[in-house]
């Protein structure tokens, strides 16, 4: 407005300073009213995403003025966008095809991104627990001797070893020496330990027999 009687004579301006603020923006309401801003070219998924990660989870459906359009609508300046929801999250991976443009927001696209890891995480500790148990069995180990591996990978959890095991970041033979290496180690030195007390014992118990004169 400040500028405004400056500029009022000179269109090009105009026009240059409206497509520098709007022309990489748009800005749709929610059925409340509220004022949404988002990346130009968004899509209804990218706007359930920025509403919150659970409404983009469970997105089954949109629409633009009480009118049902496709994940791949191009939102426009002015549109209210009402998000259709299902009970549980059920994203797909192809929303994260940047050719079949479902989502062009980064935001979003990192949100759904970071669920299919999670996802993926759970199934792969599982799989991992299960195989790395039946190997360690053969070393006579147990899940509960991985835990020196943990510093040794540079990882958080024991999760994180069976989660490596699995989607192949760790590499199992790798493992399994490194394990078997150290409990050996550390059962020798038990044995060492365990049989120096048993001289130390052995000493304080001797009672040398007395000389005659």
């Amino acid at each position: 407005l400040a500028w405004q009687e400056d500029i009022a004579d000179s269109e090009n301006l105009v026009d240059e300073l409206r497509s520098q603020v709007f022309d990489d923006r748009i800005y749709v309401f929610t059925p409340k009213g509220e004022v949404i801003d988002l990346p130009a070219g968004s899509t209804p998924l990218d706007f359930a995403y920025y509403i919150h990660s659970q409404v983009g989870h469970r997105c089954i459906g949109a629409k633009i003025a009480n009118h049902i359009v496709p994940f791949t609508y191009q939102l426009k300046t002015g549109d209210q966008v009402e998000i259709l929801t299902q009970k549980e999250p059920n994203p797909s991976r192809d929303w994260l095809n940047p050719s079949l443009g479902y989502i062009n927001a980064p935001r979003a696209r990192h949100k759904v991104a970071t669920w299919f890891r999670k996802q993926d995480r759970e199934k792969n500790i599982q799989a991992g627990r299960e195989l790395l148990e039946v190997e360690l069995h053969k070393i006579k180990l147990k899940l509960s001797d991985v835990s020196p591996a943990i510093k040794r990978f540079n990882v958080s959890s024991d999760d994180d070893i069976f989660a490596g095991v699995a989607n192949g970041d760790l590499r199992l033979n790798q493992l399994l020496h490194f394990l078997d290496d150290h409990h050996h180690q550390q059962t020798l030195a038990q044995q060492d330990l365990a049989a120096l007390e048993a001289l130390e014992k052995r000493k304080h118990s001797f009672t040398p027999k007395p000389t005659g004169n």
